[in-house]
């Protein structure tokens, strides 16, 4: 969660949210747009991850 967030490339759910996760869908299909930045920002977000700095964000994540 901490990392779609701070890189906006998606949403976050709970197990079973079943409404909200088609919403979000059909919403992405209706809003290219909105498709489009998540894609983008995904790919931004990928250029920050790399082996030297892999630690770094496990622990990141591993004490959120």
């Amino acid at each position: 969660g901490i990392l779609t967030k701070r890189f906006n490339f998606g949403c976050i759910f709970k197990p079973g949210d079943v409404k909200n996760i088609g919403a979000f869908i059909l919403d992405c299909k209706l809003n290219s747009e909105k498709l489009v930045e998540f894609q983008e920002n995904a790919r931004k977000a990928s250029f920050h991850f790399t082996p030297e700095n892999a630690e770094q964000f496990y622990k990141e994540i591993v004490d959120a």
